[in-house]
């Protein structure tokens, strides 16, 4: 099976919840490329095993992996997004910022053209375990002035999100979450992690905004993608919770 066959095949079981499947044809992937011209595939292999490992909770793993994809390819910047957004995440913002410093010596004068929406976000979810709303929101909207074909449209809404609902923004998360899930120019790849992933924060927020139906139908459509998961999945189980409370 050709690399690139396994990343496709990795992406459907993603989709499906089989993320141990995905897991190994991502790891399997990123080890047939190397040694090749096409090694810096790797960096994205192992990115997509970063959100994967995420999901299930382990951002330890997580975090190493997309360390992985920064060492394999440095300048392929949704690595080192990734890589601190993690950081953040699992409460090390100290490192977080250590990785967006290292990105911006790196990036800022010399990197590829997308890489200043990647440093863009990825300022802003640093700023957003700082505290610091107020910079990841201009963060935000300078990501959001850039020529989408430079951008990522599901990272930059969801980042969004996060920001605003760190700022106590409800209604204005909702809207960010509904905007990145809108359907994508048919050339882009819809993210088979990130957005089912989506669907349960933007339904946990519906719920928390008194809007119960939306709330369901959301939760329905994660759980229809992600039910099954072969991995412990704490959005999975709050999901099948949260809609029985809900009344189905």
């Amino acid at each position: 099976e050709r690399p690139a066959a396994r990343i496709v095949r990795a992406r459907a079981l993603a989709g499906t919840g089989q993320l141990k499947e995905a897991l190994a044809a991502y790891a399997e992937a990123a080890d047939s490329f190397g040694g090749t011209t096409l090694e810096r595939y790797g960096a994205f292999c192992e990115t997509a095993r970063a959100q994967i490992l995420a999901a299930a909770g382990d951002l330890q793993g997580a975090a190493a992996a997309a360390r992985k994809g920064t060492e394999i390819d440095p300048w392929y910047a949704p690595a080192r997004f990734w890589l601190g957004r993690l950081l953040v995440e699992a409460g090390q913002a100290h490192d977080a910022r250590a990785v967006l410093e290292e990105t911006e010596k790196k990036m800022e004068s010399d990197g590829p053209p997308p890489a200043a929406f990647w440093l863009h976000v990825l300022r802003a979810e640093v700023r957003r375990g700082e505290g610091d709303l107020g910079a990841a929101l201009s963060e935000i909207g300078k990501a959001s002035s850039m020529p989408p074909e430079l951008t990522s449209p599901e990272v930059l809404r969801f980042t969004e999100a996060r920001v605003k609902e760190a700022f106590g923004d409800i209604p204005g998360a909702i809207a960010s979450y509904r905007q990145g899930l809108e359907p994508l120019p048919r050339e882009l790849w819809r993210d088979r992690v990130v957005t089912p992933l989506a669907l349960y924060e933007l339904a946990r927020l519906e719920e928390r905004a008194g809007k119960p139906d939306a709330a369901r139908g959301h939760y329905r459509a994660f759980l229809a993608e992600w039910d099954r998961a072969d991995m412990p999945v704490a959005s999975v189980e709050d999901a099948r919770a949260r809609l029985k409370l809900l009344g189905g």
